[in-house]
């Protein structure tokens, strides 16, 4: 059985040391330093051998969008997914996005709030595997009601359909007052944070704009160990 969870809009309290918890009468690791699993949704790994393609609902927006993942989708195949860029598909509203598709869209304040996106992650119940899903835009940032800085442009984008593959917020209380605020994140020497980072992170020059972090990557490395773990293959 296939099931549509919905992103989490808020950061979620989780600590920089590494934890587990219980999947499959298996243990995986969910958080790490900078990056977090998005157990919220049930997404515990990724699979090795699922192929993903990004699609898109019009070539409108496949020329407004495609080009910001541009940085990042090598990286992501570096570290052991397996992605590429397609084309356009029709996708009903409210499903999910066939098997390895990862479906962007441009909506319409799709959180209720100006110039938030979302994300909708599908997931495999049989392993809590991400196998695709779909990305919602903010149309505000294309039609001019919401411009954001270039890097911020690039950035969203592959947050948000990083999201579908499984990464949630990597947010925690690091100054212990209680409150796990807006980017409030673990950073570089550089002061670089993750891209992960709500409700927005990632480099801010126009050499690495767009470019997933070691943060991230090692996200992506625990969900595909997961998997491993699980016997998912």
């Amino acid at each position: 059985m296939l099931r549509r969870p919905a992103i989490v809009a808020a950061a979620i309290a989780a600590t920089v040391a590494l934890t587990a918890t219980q999947a499959s009468a298996v243990t995986v690791t969910t958080v790490g330093s900078g990056w977090k699993v998005f157990t919220a949704k049930n997404v515990t790994s990724i699979k090795p051998s699922q192929q993903y393609t990004v699609t898109f609902e019009s070539t409108a927006t496949k020329n407004l969008t495609a080009k910001y993942l541009a940085q990042a989708v090598p990286q992501i195949n570096a570290a052991g997914v397996k992605l590429t860029v397609g084309g356009v598909e029709t996708v009903a509203a409210g499903k999910c996005a066939p098997r390895g598709h990862i479906h962007v869209t441009r909506v319409y304040q799709p959180l209720g709030k100006k110039g938030f996106s979302r994300a909708l992650p599908c997931y495999d119940t049989t392993d809590n595997s991400a196998f695709g899903g779909i990305v919602q835009m903010d149309s505000e940032y294309y039609d001019g009601r919401n411009t954001l800085p270039t890097a911020n442009m690039w950035n969203v984008h592959v947050h948000e359909m990083l999201h579908v593959l499984g990464l949630d917020h990597p947010n925690v209380d690091l100054n212990r007052d209680g409150t796990v605020a807006d980017y409030e994140c673990v950073q570089t020497s550089y002061k670089n944070k993750p891209l992960m980072c709500s409700p927005s992170g990632g480099y801010k020059t126009a050499t690495n704009q767009g470019k997933l972090l070691a943060y991230d990557i090692n996200g992506l490395k625990a969900l595909l160990a997961n998997a491993k773990v699980q016997g998912i293959k």
